[in-house]
């Protein structure tokens, strides 16, 4: 007898907290951030000859002129939103934004313009072409949220094209290229490959997510692991993707 109603007090505590989560569906606005033109290069650091060259090749749909110096648009491909990919930062749980950030740029944009494989940019120093608050970033994700719940904004997410809802500034997160460019990233500072993320963080993400369902009621939201090889956003994801009314 006293078994029975032990277990259905744990019961209860388990649903009372799935609910608490599960409602707080109270749209969170993110923070806004000012979104700034990209860096652009000068003639000067790029043959002009070799421009022209490459492209005929099909480039031109990345290269754009500004002023007296050009970029690479690598939000030229940009789709309407569509989907939302939840990552873990797989980092300690105070890792600040310019540490993940450091990481990304190494391991995506850095790689990418000393690739053979992209001869277009190859050589070239890196460029995002994200410039927020007067800053060009090379992290990964729109969003970062804490372990205290503390929600911050990376790079601008949306943008009307046409009076529908776009994707702005294209992160590279996904492992596919039509995935980026149609979906925000949303990243949990911390490593949640054994451990499930703190309450105060859950909260902030539905809270999070329940904004960005007010844009697009159809959004779909996903793991990392939907879309690329990976266990990110951790193990335990399949646990509290449950707490924050995400289905597969």
């Amino acid at each position: 007898m006293n078994r029975t109603i032990s277990l259905l007090i744990a019961f209860c505590c388990v649903a009372l907290l799935l609910g608490r989560i599960s409602k707080s569906d109270d749209a969170s606005k993110p923070p806004e951030v000012k979104r700034g033109d990209p860096i652009t290069f000068s003639v000067k650091e790029y043959n002009l000859k070799d421009w022209q060259e490459k492209t005929k090749l099909g480039a031109d749909f990345w290269f754009k002129i500004q002023g007296n110096g050009w970029y690479v648009d690598w939000d030229a491909d940009r789709k309407p939103f569509t989907t939302i990919v939840i990552h873990h930062s797989a980092t300690d749980k105070d890792a600040t934004s310019g540490q993940i950030e450091e990481i990304q740029k190494k391991n995506l944009y850095t790689s990418r313009y000393q690739s053979a494989i992209d001869p277009f940019v190859k050589g070239l120093p890196p460029r995002s072409g994200h410039v927020v608050n007067g800053k060009e970033r090379f992290i990964g994700y729109h969003h970062l949220v804490y372990h205290d719940g503390r929600v911050t904004t990376e790079l601008s997410p949306l943008v009307k094209v046409n009076d529908v809802w776009h994707i702005d500034h294209v992160a590279w997160h996904a492992g596919k290229w039509d995935v980026n460019c149609s979906s925000v990233s949303i990243c949990l500072v911390g490593d949640f490959s054994e451990k499930e993320p703190p309450e105060k963080q859950l909260f902030a993400i539905a809270g999070l997510l329940a904004h960005y369902r007010t844009i697009n009621p159809m959004v779909k939201i996903t793991g990392h692991k939907n879309h690329a090889k990976t266990e990110c956003p951790g193990e335990t994801w399949p646990l509290w993707k449950k707490k924050i009314f995400v289905g597969e």
